[in-house]
This record gives C-alpha cells, sequence and structure tokens, in this order.
C-alpha cells in the first residue's frame, strides 16, 4: 500500500500537482519502500526487476532537498540503487537544480564521500606473517599511522584509507554532474574530515596520534583528479595491487572490466 502511495507521489511531483517545496517526512525509510535487503555493500535488489523504475523515480521527481539528504545513506534510506545508479537519477532531473542548491549539494557530496571511506588495518601477526609483518614495520619507518592491540599478544597494524574503485567512478559522475564552480567550493580539509576511525577501533586499540595518514595511491589520486589538491608529502601512499599484504583487498581497486 505504501508503495503504491510513493509511486502516486512520484507522478504528482513530476506533473507539478505538488510543489517542489514540499517537506516529506516518513518516506526514506528502509521497511517503506522495502527495496532492501542486508548484507549487500551497496544494497540489492529483493524484486526481480532488475531496473527498479520507483527508486529512480523517486530520485528524479521528489523534492531535491529530501533527495540530497537520503542519497548518502546506503541502507537507512530505502532506496535500491547503488551510488553510481543514484547519481545518474539525480543528473536525469528535468529541472537540473544542482547548481543552483551549493550548500545542500555540497553537504549530499562531503556525506556520499564520507560514507564511502572505508579503514583497512592490516596487522604484523598471525596469518601471511612473512608479507604482512614487512610491510607493517616499512609503513611505520615512512611514518604510517600504524596501532597497537591491547591484548596479550600486542601486535602492531597498519591503519590505511580507501575508497573502492567502483564508488570511486560514482564520484567522478557526481562531480560532473554538479559542476567545477560547486567543486571547487569543497575544501580538502573539510573533504578529509569527514572520515574518522570507527569506534570499536579506538576502544580495542591504541593508536598513533600524529602519524601521517596511510592512503592507497588510487583513492589519492582519484581525489586529485577531482581537483583536491591533497599532498602526498603529508600522506604515506600505497598501492594494494602491488602489496602482497593487501592480497584481500585486490579486488576493490580492480574496474569491472579488469576484473572480467
Amino acid at each position: 500500500v505504501f508503495r503504491g502511495l510513493v509511486d502516486q507521489l512520484c507522478g504528482a511531483f513530476l506533473s507539478r500537482s505538488l510543489s517542489p517545496s514540499l517537506h516529506l517526512e516518513g518516506v526514506f525509510v528502509q521497511d517503506q519502500i522495502n527495496c532492501l535487503k542486508d548484507g549487500s555493500e551497496d544494497g540489492y535488489r529483493s524484486h526481480p526487476d532488475p531496473n527498479c523504475r520507483r527508486c529512480w523515480n523517486v530520485i528524479t521527481s521528489f523534492p531535491l532537498t529530501s533527495v540530497l539528504e537520503k542519497i548518502p545513506l546506503r541502507y537507512d534510506c530505502g532506496l535500491c540503487l547503488n551510488y553510481s545508479e543514484r547519481i545518474e537519477a539525480l543528473a536525469s532531473r528535468h529541472d537540473n537544480p544542482l547548481r543552483f542548491q551549493p550548500q545542500a549539494v555540497m553537504k549530499c557530496f562531503l556525506g556520499m564521500t564520507k560514507d564511502m571511506f572505508r579503514i583497512g588495518t592490516i596487522h604484523s601477526g598471525g596469518d601471511f606473517v612473512d608479507v604482512r609483518k614487512p610491510f607493517v614495520e616499512r609503513i611505520k619507518l615512512q611514518g604510517g599511522q600504524t596501532g597497537r592491540q591491547h591484548n596479550g599478544a600486542r601486535s602492531l597494524f597498519v591503519l590505511f584509507e580507501y575508497i573502492p574503485v567502483k564508488h570511486m567512478q560514482a564520484l567522478k559522475k557526481f562531480s560532473i554532474a554538479i559542476g567545477p564552480s560547486v567543486m571547487s567550493s569543497i575544501l580538502e580539509h573539510d573533504l578529509l574530515s569527514t572520515v574518522s576511525l570507527p569506534s570499536w577501533l579506538l576502544v580495542d586499540n591504541a593508536i598513533d596520534d600524529g602519524k601521517k595518514r596511510v592512503f592507497a595511491r588510487q583513492t589519492c589520486e582519484g581525489l586529485v583528479q577531482l581537483g583536491f589538491d591533497l599532498a602526498s608529502k603529508d600522506l604515506v601512499l600505497i598501492d594494494p595491487l602491488n602489496e602482497a599484504a593487501l592480497q584481500n583487498y585486490h579486488h576493490l581497486f580492480r574496474s569491472e572490466e579488469e576484473a572480467s
């Protein structure tokens, strides 16, 4: 019943029967639209239709302010479209309003980036110690951020930050959609400050402060291509595809063409 109401709202917004400034509550809830199942990186469709028109229509017709607030949320908004599809839908809106709401768009971009960033950890002990321990020691010597477990082993580990390649491709689509004038208004400090260490990591481990952040080279280069002036001297860059210690992360840095 509720999804039928959503379809009617989409039609009303597209026909201009409802004002685009109308404020809506309770629509972007997973249990309401019900297009998601748990356990997927981007969410996946719970119905047989490979192209969900309902979620597409919500993004292309609902008031822009409401849409921009929810697009960065992978699960909580209930939309089954992945990041790339959400951005394509946003860019296809008939009113093309993105350049006229720069503050809301910037907030959406930063929220999406925050949700895309991941924190990886490589421990010096445990399995594959022969390749992981030298990697951790090398990063520590380069001044990269490390941590130490509170347990009896007290093993050292490296923290590194990255955005999976498919998410980076979505960010590039978004930057084209919002235009260079809005992108140039997003500060590097604001971008990097969106990333924070998860609470469980801070509770269970001792993290070195004041160390250089460790970034995947592909993530740094992708952000530079978007116009962000990231100084490599302030970071320790690693290439996961060329690090045996990071073999479990290789698939996250291959494009769909390379993976196939």
